[in-house]
């Protein structure tokens, strides 16, 4: 995953897997994929750095680069299957955006410029394309309005949010827009079938209504804490940090019930959960695991 602070960026390798084939991006555009042995598989090159982990499943192994495109290989022989291109833009941000499943049939994924779209798994062609947010301001800087992090997807809704714009859900059969928020945020977002929670660009912690979009709390108390993508786990909202520190939000009302340290070293990438055990990664390429209780 790539982070970005107001420093640096931090952009390690791309990694995404579905447990039995592993593929590896690299900011070269290199495109490794490893079988269950960790053999290599096939390779192949997309035109331009890899800084979001591919989407592997289906049948496909699915890459973008920085500039938005998206490639899909065949996930077994490597073959070129389409290629997708969104409208291009002056600038956008150096930081990962995900992209995400929708069943067998479509590919979930947003753009620099602020468009979301529906991508057919199967053909490249667009079910739908919606705008989470338009740009804004004068200058170039002013109008980067750029989809962070991956898309996410509970039931028939999925929810998105850009940098300096908007966070949203929609429909995800139509692309209709359910409710919009303005927010600005460089790390995404989390949903579940009843909250949506984010970091915007200062850190400062929102959490909101999944079915109608009203705030329920906000928390400044992880303020310039540069937080990662976060993810919703029972009772809490989980966030890691710039200094490596794994914090845990109650979901009722926002405030911190327990913070666990790592190595110090960033955590840009999202939690995720394996069985009843909570693993995140570090930048230093450290893994821990937590039982929550």
């Amino acid at each position: 995953m790539c982070g970005v602070s107001r420093w640096a960026a931090i952009c390690p390798p791309a990694l995404g897997s579905d447990g039995t084939l592993t593929a590896v991006g690299a900011l070269k555009g290199e495109v490794f994929v490893l079988g269950n042995d960790g053999k290599l598989l096939w390779k192949a090159t997309a035109p331009g750095e890899i800084i979001s982990p591919p989407l592997v499943g289906n049948g496909f192994v699915i890459v973008r680069t920085i500039d938005g495109q998206i490639t899909a290989f065949n996930a077994q022989t490597g073959e070129q299957k389409w290629v997708y291109r969104n409208r291009a833009v002056p600038l956008n941000l150096r930081v990962s955006s995900g992209m995400t499943f929708a069943g067998d049939a479509a590919v979930l994924a947003g753009f620099p410029g602020g468009s979301f779209a529906a991508i057919n798994l199967q053909t490249g062609d667009t079910f739908w394309e919606t705008p989470v947010s338009y740009p804004k301001g004068v200058t170039e800087v002013e109008r980067i309005n750029d989809v962070t992090g991956p898309p996410t997807l509970v039931g028939a809704q999925t929810c998105a949010v850009t940098f300096q714009g908007q966070l949203g859900c929609f429909d995800a059969n139509s692309g209709r827009a359910v409710w919009e928020k303005a927010f600005s945020s460089t790390s995404g977002l989390a949903q579940d079938d009843r909250t949506v929670v984010a970091g915007d660009d200062w850190s400062v912690v929102s959490a909101y209504d999944a079915t109608n979009g009203n705030q329920l709390w906000r928390n400044d108390k992880l303020k310039n804490r540069e937080v990662s993508v976060p993810m919703l786990l029972g009772h809490a909202a989980v966030f890691g940090d710039y200094q490596g520190y794994v914090h845990f939000l109650s979901r009722d009302d926002g405030t911190l019930v327990a913070r666990m340290k790592t190595d110090g070293s960033p955590i840009t990438a999202a939690p995720v959960i394996a069985g009843e055990t909570l693993v995140v990664q570090t930048h230093d390429g450290d893994i821990y695991g937590f039982r929550p209780r």
